[in-house]
């Protein structure tokens, strides 16, 4: 989607989509997210994803708005955090993938969160399927779930 539809906030210079936080919880630090979808309900947060279908759905959150990132590096062979060493598993991923990493900000990836574990799926009462954008639960056979609560008979 065109950034001219999206709803910006501009403070200071710095414009960034516009969301809604919770109240209970204090934010943390972008590369502290491991899901692209948790990563851009961040408003100074953007997803720095790797290219390949070892990786579906892998890659690392990192400061950074629609122009790309600011607090690390992502493109072809480099991707930095800046003053901070890359986690174990995204050095893993990085070296599994294929192509250059994209960058991320008002849209998440495509990814399939069913084979990738970033479901939030009832693993004993449930089937993920995957759509176009996300994943949908529906009741394995022979459960019924009640209307607007997960209980199941």
């Amino acid at each position: 989607m065109s950034p001219s539809f999206e709803l910006l906030g501009c403070e200071d210079g710095t414009c960034g989509l516009v969301v809604r936080g919770n109240e209970t919880m204090c934010p943390v630090p972008c590369w502290q997210h491991f899901q692209a979808s948790h990563c851009l309900g961040q408003a100074n947060c953007g997803w720095c994803a790797f290219s390949g279908p070892k990786v579906d759905g892998r890659g690392l959150c990192m400061d950074g708005g629609i122009m790309g990132p600011t607090g690390g590096i992502c493109r072809e062979n480099q991707i930095l955090l800046n003053g901070l060493p890359l986690p174990t598993q995204t050095v893993k991923w990085f070296q599994m993938s294929k192509g250059p990493p994209t960058w991320f900000y008002l849209t998440k990836p495509p990814e399939n969160e069913c084979k990738n574990g970033h479901d939030t799926c009832d693993k004993t009462h449930e089937e993920c399927v995957d759509t176009l954008d996300g994943f949908e639960c529906q009741c394995k056979p022979g459960y019924q779930m009640k209307r607007f609560a997960k209980l199941y008979f």
